[in-house]
């Protein structure tokens, strides 16, 4: 990060949204999306290409493969002037070329920067009919050092909005009782949602099957009701972060389905959800809620993990308190 970037109190004074290119389509999309919620919450992107170093054996002509790796040091300038045509006049635009594996040094260079907000672009449709995330981008959703957005959708519905409408006009905010990261998750979508017009909405899934916390024993009707209480509950608490009062939506059954089929009946434009990460298994292992929504959801998806600090360079929220009682 560079000088400018912090005021003289050392504060913030503009918001770094990294996008992670490569040439394809989706790749396009990221670097769309970014360069309007740039200019909406004020920021500038930076355009990162990571050339990956051919593998030369023992036997293999190294200055062949050093050719090689100057033909792709070239190819990568000329996509990042391609990609940098999509970023709207008068916005600071910076192209990064990084050499190694796209993932690491993606991530290294997001700490580095201090970046507020990580983009990348989702495959498209696998054989399931679902959206494929992508080894790197899976990576990236890993150990990235600030929320992660995925794009897998081109914008032609967001081009039918009506002229200075928000990129993000609709943002759904998945919160889970149990997980600890259930404020910093909100705090990610209100800064993202800081544009005007936004409308916030968040949903809480309860578990279908069964009763627990005490209510064995309790009519299935009742313990239903008995939940929903309590997600209400919670969406309330956790409603008072926002300036902005919030749309609430209580589901019951599982809940990526619940996430992603609420976020198709709103017309949500976004869903932000924590994503679980923690300890060695979190090298192998996205929240799989979290996986389930991006590769099913009709709208981007920004994933937040548990213990990252929120958009913005924001301090850390307190998970400790009790959300439901």
């Amino acid at each position: 990060m560079t000088n400018h970037d912090r005021s003289a109190d050392g504060n913030r004074t503009e918001r770094i949204i990294v996008v992670a290119v490569e040439a394809s389509e989706p790749s396009r999309w990221a670097v769309d999306v970014a360069g309007r919620l740039a200019g909406e919450i004020g920021g500038h992107v930076v355009l990162l290409h990571v050339v990956v170093p051919p593998t030369v054996g023992a036997e293999e002509n190294l200055h062949a493969a050093a050719e090689l790796m100057d033909d792709r040091r070239r190819d990568a300038v000329r996509l990042l002037g391609e990609m940098g045509g999509h970023i709207p006049a008068g916005l600071r635009c910076e192209q990064v070329v990084r050499e190694g594996l796209p993932a690491r040094e993606i991530v290294a260079y997001a700490a580095e920067a201090g970046a507020d907000l990580v983009v990348v672009g989702s495959r498209g449709r696998g054989r399931l009919g679902r959206f494929l995330i992508g080894s790197t981008a899976e990576d990236v959703l890993r150990g990235a050092p600030c929320p992660v957005l995925t794009v897998a959708h081109g914008p032609a519905t967001s081009d039918a909005r009506p002229a200075g409408a928000p990129t993000f006009a609709k943002v759904l905010v998945a919160v889970d009782a149990d997980g600890p990261g259930a404020r910093g998750v909100v705090v990610a979508a209100a800064r993202v949602a800081a544009a005007r017009g936004t409308e916030i909405g968040l949903v809480h899934v309860i578990p279908s099957a069964g009763n627990f916390r005490g209510e064995l024993g309790m009519p299935v009707d009742e313990s239903v009701r008995i939940r929903q209480g309590r997600g209400l509950r919670l969406l309330n608490q956790v409603g008072r972060e926002l300036d902005a009062r919030p749309r609430y939506f209580v589901r019951d059954g599982e809940a990526a389905a619940e996430i992603v089929a609420a976020a198709a009946q709103w017309g949500a434009d976004l869903i932000v959800v924590g994503a679980s990460a923690r300890g060695r298994l979190a090298e192998l292992f996205l929240g799989s809620t979290a996986e389930e929504v991006i590769r099913h959801a009709p709208c981007p998806v920004m994933a937040v993990r548990h213990g990252v600090v929120a958009v913005a360079g924001l301090e850390e929220a307190d998970t400790s308190e009790n959300w439901v009682g």
